[in-house]
């Protein structure tokens, strides 16, 4: 930049060649037309004063139609340039039919002939003839209108569609309906566009698409409508696509955010290239990419612009020479009779266990893109590819023998599969050679021999042993046969068994009784301590009766001088009772009138039952529609029981309360006339007082007392009577048990004993002394 026919600017944002061999270079500071011929550049700036001047600076995008009309993107319209003339058309906000945006980044005209633009705020179709745009623009409630407004790419496929790249998903043109058919990412489908963030479209010659897009490459098949992606880990060098162009030999060369990429559609290999091997950098620009009618590829970048034929751009063929270039010990270099690349075989002792290896591929073309892959045959199983790195450390290696292989490629990956390839010998250490494990053979051997010899010794005596246990065995078995010592053994042992179930049946009925016994016991205890209990409530109702008689006998004392109050008293006491005969005369009518209340209750209780039975027939009947009935018939039925329990209380009552009441009346009839009775005996005797009659009554009280005491005392006794009974019965038949089990115990001590004599003659102590 700044020099005579360069380049205003090294940024490059678009690029075309025309029809008339001028190269049109967008930069970042003006438009730059390339004369191939003569090498001069004309530069396009705009000029605020000339409504025909360029509408701005920077041009994104470069578009040549059929009839040489050259349309220009920038980021202030859109701008026409036909014969040496432009024309500008710029968006205005009060006209809906001018141009939607300011960043224009694409441009087509489709097989009818019409002009379609990308802008940063839409789909424009320009109308030629009335100079007026048509707008499209997204619509969340439209799903057949675009899905963001940011055009970043048209292309039309090899049948005349026309494809929407945006920042939002690919788009195809429906002209029949003017509307769109969507093309979007589904994570859960990965048949879909894997991002939809779409920068360039390039329709394939097999009639399907080619899509750059920010997470690598695509390709579209319309058939199956099925994307298949293409990314870093298949080894392209950059996800993010700037350029897409298709080369006539049908591979692809892309542009990309770290260098350039060439595809092999058909077998998927990517080839990347870099700053190193002659690209302006390793950043290009979205737009800057354009193939002309001759097969050259051109892209730009922030640097500059490449310019270059496919077929030209050859791997490099050398195939480059693996040589050893050091070789360090424990840190340090070794030292060798000859040049280190002329050594073929290494010998390390066991305490020599840190090496380096290092090693070159002879290709200078780019030393730095070359690249290695090396193995320890003995040690690693696989090659391993350590990139351009050129060094390799192993440690603690064990004795033996190694292989040390590497093969390199050059820059352009030609591979020298043969490679470089160096004996490694470690020395073990002494006790790790053959000698040391033959001497460790040999002691082990010697050993093993002694430890059987050992063994086979005390096997001959243990089988000697073996032997006499068995001859005496042989006599023993003859001498039990001559004694029959087993027969006795097995009938003594029956007998024992026998003898041992009936001990324990036997001392099951002890436990039983034994169990009663103690139940038995428990009850005589509570019996006793009750009875002790009420002798001493007797014997303090005697002592209270007899300081009641003192008393009595004092208050008899003192009667005379009562008499004549006692006799007016008794005289009161024949008018009250008099009363109360006639109080419960009237009891008894008024018991009577209860009776026949209580008859009629039942009569009520009879119908409510009556009334019951109706109801849950009727509910039954009725079924759901009668739960109803159902209901009254149980509350009535409840009711009526009610009444009925309560009418037989009231009944039981009310006869109580009839035979109390005759009782109190025959007995008011008799203290009537006993008082008749008394009331003479006072005339004639004064002798009878109050006090006395409240003494008595005392008395009289205690002595119930007493009675009741004596009759408990009658039924604890009574208790312990039975219980003793029971004490007595179970004691007779323990002590029964108890003879019976001594007896059998006496039994099994005599079997026992001849079982023991018996098992002395199997005693092989006794046998061997008796044998001497």
């Amino acid at each position: 930049p700044g020099q005579i026919n360069s380049l205003s600017s090294n940024t490059i944002w678009s690029v075309l060649k025309d029809r008339n061999n001028f190269v049109w270079i967008g930069t970042n500071d003006a438009l730059n037309r390339y004369n191939l011929q003569t090498g001069e550049i004309l530069y396009f700036r705009h000029d605020p004063n000339n409504l025909n001047s360029l509408s701005h600076d920077r041009v994104r995008y470069l578009y040549e139609d059929s009839a040489g009309i050259i349309w220009m993107g920038t980021n202030r319209g859109l701008t026409r340039y036909n014969d040496g003339e432009m024309k500008q058309y710029l968006p205005d906000q009060d006209n809906p039919a001018s141009l939607p945006g300011n960043y224009v980044w694409s441009i087509i005209r489709d097989t009818n002939g019409i002009l379609w633009v990308g802008t940063h705020d839409g789909l424009a179709r320009l109308d030629e003839k009335s100079q007026s745009f048509t707008n499209y623009f997204a619509d969340p409630t439209n799903p057949r209108s675009l899905v963001n407004n940011t055009i970043s790419s048209l292309a039309l496929d090899k049948d005349g569609n026309l494809w929407i790249g945006s920042r939002a998903g690919l788009h195809r043109y429906n002209p029949s309906k003017d509307d769109f058919d969507r093309f979007l990412h589904d994570p859960e489908d990965d048949k879909t566009i894997n991002d939809n963030r779409i920068r360039v479209i390039l329709p394939a010659k097999n009639g399907g698409l080619w899509l750059g897009t920010n997470a690598g490459i695509n390709y579209f098949d319309p058939k199956t409508k099925q994307f298949t992606a293409y990314t870093e880990e298949d080894g392209l060098c950059n996800n993010t696509i700037y350029g897409l162009l298709e080369d006539d030999d049908g591979y692809l060369w892309m542009s990309t955010n770290r260098g350039l990429a060439k595809f092999d559609p058909k077998t998927k290999i990517f080839k990347n290239y870099d700053a190193g091997d002659g690209l302006q950098s390793n950043e290009f620009n979205g737009g800057a990419y354009f193939k002309d009618s001759q097969g050259l590829l051109y892209f730009g970048g922030i640097n500059g612009l490449n310019i270059f034929k496919p077929e030209e751009i050859r791997d490099n063929p050398n195939i480059p020479q693996i040589v050893l270039t050091g070789f360090n010990i424990l840190g340090r270099p070794a030292q060798f009779d000859r040049s280190v690349s002329a050594v073929e075989e290494i010998r390390l002792s066991y305490k020599e266990n840190f090496i380096t290896f290092a090693f070159a591929a002879l290709e200078f073309t780019k030393p730095e893109k070359n690249q290695f892959a090396y193995k320890l045959e003995g040690f690693n199983e696989e090659w391993i590819y350590s990139g351009n790195e050129n060094r390799v450390n192993y440690t603690n290696l064990d004795g033996g023998k190694y292989l040390f292989r590497v093969k390199g490629s050059n820059n352009d990956g030609i591979w020298n599969e043969k490679g470089l390839a160096v004996k490694l010998t470690v020395k073990p250490p002494f006790w790790k050679t053959k000698f040391a494990y033959l001497i460790y053979f040999i002691v082990i051997g010697i050993s093993a021999a002694g430890i059987y010899k050992w063994r086979s010794e005390q096997m001959k005596k243990e089988l000697a042993r073996r032997e006499k246990l068995m001859a005496k065995d042989r006599e023993l078995a003859d001498r039990f046969r001559k004694n029959d010592v087993v027969a006795q053994i097995r009938q003594n042992s029956d007998v024992l068994l026998h003898n041992i179930e009936s001990i324990e049946q036997t001392m099951e009925g002890i436990r039983t009784r034994a169990h009663d016994l103690s139940n038995a016991s428990e009850n005589t205890v509570t019996a006793t301590e009750e009875m002790s209990a009420n002798i001493v409530h007797i014997q303090n109702n005697v002592e209270t009766s007899f300081q009641n008689v003192r008393v009595s006998t004092e208050y008899a004392q003192k009667g005379d001088e009562s008499a004549n109050a006692a006799a007016r008293e008794i005289d009161t006491i024949r008018s009250i009772v008099n009363e109360s005969t006639g109080a419960v005369a009237l009891m008894e009518k008024k018991a009577a009138e209860i009776e026949e209340m209580v008859k009629v209750i039942r009569n009520i209780d009879d119908q409510t039952n009556l009334l019951s039975l109706n109801a849950a027939i009727e509910a039954a009947r009725a079924g759901d529609a009668g739960r109803g009935f159902a209901v009254v018939a149980q509350v009535v039925q409840k009711l009526s029981n009610q009444t009925s329990d309560a009418t037989k209380k009231i009944s039981a009552m009310i006869k109580e309360i009839q035979d109390v009441s005759k009782s109190v009346s025959n007995k008011m009839k008799l203290v009537t006339k006993e008082v008749a009775v008394g009331v003479n005996l006072v005339e004639d005797t004064r002798a009878m007082l109050s006090s006395i009659t409240e003494s008595i009554s005392n008395v009289e009280n205690i002595m119930s007392s007493v009675a009741e005491s004596m009759q408990e005392q009658t039924r604890t006794t009574n208790n312990i009577t039975e219980q003793s009974d029971i004490v007595r019965r179970h004691a007779q038949d323990t002590d029964s048990d108890i003879n019976q089990t001594a007896e059998t115990l006496k039994k099994v001590a005599e079997i026992a004993e001849r079982l023991n004599q018996i098992v002395q003659m199997f005693d092989m102590d006794n046998i061997l002394k008796a044998d001497g």
